[in-house]
């Protein structure tokens, strides 16, 4: 397949700025890409892919970081900069991805637009959804899409889909680490870390 991975609007990929959805899509293309995928992922620009991900494409737009939904308040309104990266995305995901030969769009983003987007794009939309609820704005979104099309949704777990009306039982995708980047200890030091 020809794929586009849209990243989230938050900045540069290798930044950090996007946290663990950075890994998921670093793992995420590169393990698409090893089972002859043709991918294009599309950033910010400033944005590199790490040498797994090397032949996959890239696309860049300019703009102004998005805010992370989860540093607002749940009951903030949707907001975007003027000259924002998350419409500069999606406005060359509409414009330029059917020409482009693109059988699909996976969007790795928390974001109101594409979801908003997704029944009325030229090209099938689909969502691996990083959160669970943070934003009553995006609950209403999700719950949404849920409705009219619940196969375009995935989730991390399902105490995360929990959080979300969803009329059918949901989609879970994990991470899929890539078990040679970690080193295991067998005697740890007394600290306590989750994802």
């Amino acid at each position: 397949m020809k794929l586009l991975v849209v990243a989230p609007a938050l900045g540069p990929l290798g930044s950090g700025a996007a946290g663990g959805v950075e890994l998921t899509l670093v793992n995420l293309v590169a393990g698409l890409l090893q089972r002859g995928h043709a991918i294009t992922v599309l950033a910010a620009e400033g944005s590199q892919l790490p040498g797994d991900c090397a032949a996959a494409a890239l696309w860049t737009c300019s703009g102004s970081p998005q805010a992370t939904a989860q540093h607002q308040g749940r009951e903030a309104p949707i907001a975007m900069p003027a000259d924002g990266l998350l419409h500069r995305f999606w406005g060359r995901v509409l414009a330029e991805g059917p020409a482009a030969g693109f059988e699909a769009v996976l969007n790795l983003g928390y974001d109101w637009l594409p979801l908003w987007l997704t029944p009325t794009a030229p090209l099938p939309l689909f969502h691996l959804v990083s959160m669970g609820s943070v934003n009553a704005a995006m609950d209403g979104a999700i719950a949404e899409l849920a409705r009219w099309d619940q196969r375009r949704l995935a989730f991390h777990t399902a105490s995360q889909a929990a959080d979300f009306a969803l009329p059918q039982p949901p989609v879970l995708v994990g991470n899929g680490f890539d078990l040679s980047a970690y080193v295991f200890c067998a005697e740890p030091e007394p600290l306590l870390g989750w994802v």
